[in-house]
């Protein structure tokens, strides 16, 4: 089974998220920057699916996750989420392989 790291701020969204994919992947969460880089150290993931924006001061701290994971870590999919979708091309220059724009289909993750 893949290893997913999923960065995700909101509590409701990630709950659903984890909910919705564990049946699939093996499935680690991180609700900020620094949890994220904790488990991308410590951990192997071979799919990262991540929020652009992890604080309510609207930094774009995901695009620093995408840069550290595809820099490295040996992840096979990078995949950033938002609903600000003028950061799209940022986040696919910062090493995503994919932006979905929020709500999206889960199944597009597989």
């Amino acid at each position: 089974m893949k290893r997913l790291l999923l960065v995700e701020d909101d509590p409701i969204l990630r709950r659903n998220y984890h909910k919705r994919l564990k049946a699939r992947f093996n499935i680690s969460v991180a609700a900020s920057f620094s949890e994220a880089m904790y488990q991308l150290c410590t951990f192997e993931f071979d799919i990262v699916l991540t929020d652009i924006h992890l604080t309510k001061a609207q930094k774009a701290e995901g695009l620093h996750i995408i840069g550290q994971a595809s820099s490295k870590f040996r992840i096979q999919k990078i995949i950033a989420m938002s609903t600000d979708t003028e950061k799209s091309g940022e986040c696919l220059k910062a090493g995503a392989d994919r932006f979905l724009d929020k709500p999206f289909d889960l199944e597009l993750v597989i």
